[in-house]
């Protein structure tokens, strides 16, 4: 019987475990989405600053 019960904790501990990991993955990609928009805005901002800039003629 203690078996059984020591058997049936490990596999709800791991089912636990399993569906922490789930949901930090989830949340991690979630971040990752959030963090690639910013850096995409951020290089929204760095190309108008390029377009002020003077053409570079690199023929000469």
């Amino acid at each position: 019987m203690d078996e059984y019960i020591t058997r049936k904790t490990a596999r709800s501990r791991a089912e636990k475990r399993d569906n922490l990991l789930k949901t930090q993955r989830k949340q991690l990609f979630c971040w990752n989405i959030k963090l690639g928009a910013y850096f995409l805005n951020l290089s929204e901002y760095f190309d108008v600053e390029d377009k002020f800039q003077e053409p570079v003629d690199s023929h000469k």
